[in-house]
C-alpha cells in the first residue's frame, strides 16, 4: 500500500501534493482488523526508469 493516493510522499523524484489531511483519510481506509493480521512493513525506493 502506498503511504499516499499519489504514491509520491516517500519518493525522492517526485513531489506529493497531498495534504496531511488526505494521507490521514487515505490510511484510515484499512481497517483496524486488517492491520492486526500485517506484522511486518518494509520501505522499498522506486525503481529507476533506465
Amino acid at each position: 500500500m502506498n503511504l499516499c493516493p499519489c504514491g509520491y510522499v516517500s519518493d525522492f523524484k517526485h513531489q506529493c501534493g497531498c495534504s496531511e489531511e488526505r494521507i490521514a483519510r487515505y490510511s484510515r481506509k484499512l481497517s483496524g482488523l486488517l492491520l492486526d493480521r500485517i506484522d511486518l512493513i518494509i520501505g522499498v525506493l522506486a525503481l529507476s526508469q533506465t
